[in-house]
C-alpha cells in the first residue's frame, strides 16, 4: 500500500495508530479525565519515579547510540578539540567564579530546591512548607505541588543521593551543566560552520550576564538550554541514520525537555516533524514500537500543567484569554526593555542582543533562500529549522 508515494505495511499502519491512540490518551486522561484535586496526588505521588524510568531509559539509548562509535574513534574527538576544551573549562570557570553562588529568583528557585529535597527524602513531588519533628519519632510535612515539571529537582535529589544534602548542590549542578551547555554549543556550531565559529559562539555566550546569573544560581534555564541543544544533537542523529535508528533517542530527550519546564513541552513536536520529514526523505514510515507508544509519557508534564491551570495562585492571567494574541505586544515591550535596557538594572547587553538580532534576521534570510536545499541536504540546518519552528 502506498500513499504519497510512500511504503505502508501492515505493521507500520499497526505502529501509527498506536502513536494516535497514546496521543489522544496523553491529551485526555491529564487534562479531561482526572480531577485537579487527582492530578495534584498523581504528580506527588506516581512523578518521581515515572521520570526515573524515562531518565534510566534515555541513558539506556544514550549508551546504545554512543557504543555505535569505535572506542578509537571517541578517545579521538577530544584530542581534536583539545583548544575549544580548554575555552570552555576557562568559560566555565569564570561563569562559576563571576558572580556569588545564591538563589537569584527567590520564590521560583527555593520552590525547586524545596521539591528537590522532598524527592530526595521521601521520592515525594512537593514544596515543604511546614515541616515538624515529634518526640516519638513522627514526622509531620504539609506543602503543596509546584506548577513546575519536575526533571530538574529529580536530577537535584540525585545529586543529593550522591553526595548528601546540601542547598548549594543546586549551584554546583548548574555549573556542571554550564560546562556541558558550552561544549553543546560548540558541538553544534563546529558542526555547521566549522571549528573558529565554535569557539567564537561559546565566548559570546559566555560574555551575557544572565549566563553567569544562571550559572550560579538555583534555577533550571541552564538544564532547559542543554535539553534544547541534546534535541539538536540527537535530531541531527537520528536524521543521519536509516529508518528508525536514533528516534528513541529523540523521543526521549523531547519528553525530557518537556518535563523541564511548562513551555518546553512545545518541543514534543519537534520528533514529529522530523520523522515527517525523514519519511518523505525515505519514502517509508518506520517507527519502533517505543515510539508508537511514547506520547503516554507526556502525561506527566501535562498533570503539571492541569495543576498549574486548576490553582488560580499560579495564573496571572485571565482564564478567558490565557493564551491569546492581547498579550503579545506587552510582552514584545517587555522584551525589547530587558534587551536595550541601558541603566545596568538587568542582566543584559546591548551590544549582544543588537549582535543576535542581526543574526537571526540573517539565519532567516538565509532559510528562506536555501530552504529547499537545507531540508533536503544539509540535517543541522534541519533539525534547527524544526526547533526555532
Amino acid at each position: 500500500m502506498k500513499i504519497f508515494n510512500i511504503r505502508l505495511g501492515s505493521t507500520i499502519i499497526i505502529k501509527i495508530s498506536l502513536a494516535i491512540i497514546s496521543s489522544a490518551l496523553a491529551l485526555f486522561i491529564p487534562l479531561q479525565l482526572l480531577t485537579t484535586e487527582q492530578a495534584i496526588l498523581a504528580v506527588k505521588h506516581y512523578s518521581f519515579w515515572i521520570i526515573g524510568a524515562t531518565s534510566l531509559l534515555f541513558l539506556f539509548h544514550l549508551k546504545d547510540s554512543l557504543t555505535q562509535h569505535s572506542c578509537k574513534k571517541l578517545t579521538a574527538k577530544p584530542q581534536a578539540h583539545l583548544p575549544a576544551l580548554i575555552v570552555i573549562l576557562l568559560a566555565t570557570c569564570y561563569l562559576h567564579l563571576n558572580t556569588d553562588r545564591s538563589f537569584k529568583i527567590l520564590y521560583d528557585e527555593h520552590a525547586i530546591s524545596s521539591t528537590a529535597m522532598s524527592m530526595h527524602e521521601n521520592a515525594r513531588t512537593y514544596v515543604q512548607s511546614v515541616t515538624h519533628n515529634l518526640p516519638d519519632g513522627t514526622h509531620i510535612g504539609l506543602g503543596f505541588v509546584d506548577k513546575r515539571p519536575a526533571f530538574f529537582p529529580f536530577t537535584l535529589s540525585a545529586v543529593h543521593r550522591l553526595t548528601g544534602y546540601r542547598p548549594e548542590n543546586a549551584f554546583w549542578l548548574n555549573s556542571g551543566l554550564t560546562f556541558l551547555l558550552l561544549g553543546f554549543i560548540y558541538l553544534i556550531v563546529e558542526r555547521t560552520t566549522g571549528k573558529a565559529y565554535g569557539i567564537l559562539s561559546v565566548l559570546l555566550l559566555t560574555s551575557l550576564p544572565l549566563l553567569a546569573q544562571n550559572t550560579t544560581g538555583g534555577g533550571y534555564e541552564i538544564m532547559n538550554l542543554c535539553l534544547i541543544c541534546g534535541l539538536i544533537l540527537a535530531g541531527v542523529h537520528y536524521m543521519q541514520l536509516p529508518g528508525k535508528h536514533g528516534l528513541d533517542l529523540l523521543l526521549l530527550t523531547s519528553i525530557l525537555l518537556a518535563n523541564n519546564r511548562y513551555e518546553s513541552i512545545m518541543y514534543a513536536t519537534v520528533p514529529a516533524l522530523l520523522f515527517l520529514l525523514k519519511s518523505y526523505r525515505e519514502k517509508e514510515l518506520s517507527l519502533t514500537w517505543f515510539s508508537a507508544v511514547s506520547p503516554l509519557l507526556l502525561i506527566t508534564p501535562l498533570l503539571s500543567y492541569a495543576v498549574f491551570q486548576g490553582n488560580e495562585q499560579f495564573v496571572q492571567t485571565p482564564r478567558e484569554n490565557f493564551f491569546s494574541l492581547e498579550h503579545l505586544p506587552t510582552n514584545i515591550k517587555h522584551a525589547f526593555l530587558y534587551l536595550f535596557e541601558t541603566s545596568g538594572s538587568y542582566t543584559n547587553s546591548v551590544l549582544l542582543s543588537s549582535t543576535g538580532i542581526i543574526a537571526c534576521i540573517a539565519l532567516a534570510i538565509y532559510l528562506i533562500h536555501n530552504a529547499r536545499l537545507s531540508l533536503k541536504e544539509n540535517n543541522e540546518i534541519t533539525v534547527c529549522f524544526a526547533i526555532f519552528i
